[in-house]
């Protein structure tokens, strides 16, 4: 039908944003890649997840970790985190 979706976040000046237009078929397949990309990216956090709570189950349920901060001040913080094996999440407080 020749209909296209007008952005309404184009700036002229912008480099970064020279999209002003783009037609159903082209929102339709980057749509698409956006939701392939969400999906895959958070079934790769599912396994990363998975591993760490298979490594701190052997560990009481706690991992060690390093901060590191630029801002404010430089600076490293070393902190434990631990593992709820029934909401696979992580807290600075144990499961109590």
């Amino acid at each position: 039908m020749g209909r296209s979706i007008l952005l309404n976040n184009y700036v002229k000046n912008d480099p970064y944003s020279q999209l002003r237009k783009q037609s159903f078929e082209e929102w339709t397949e980057r749509f698409h890649e956006t939701l392939a990309l969400y999906t895959l990216y958070h079934k790769l956090l599912d396994v990363i997840n998975d591993n760490y709570g298979i490594v701190a189950s052997q560990m009481d349920n706690s991992l060690p970790i390093r901060i590191s901060r630029k801002d404010p001040k430089e600076e490293i913080e070393y902190r434990i985190v631990y593992y709820r094996a029934s909401f696979r999440d992580w807290g600075w407080h144990p499961d109590e």
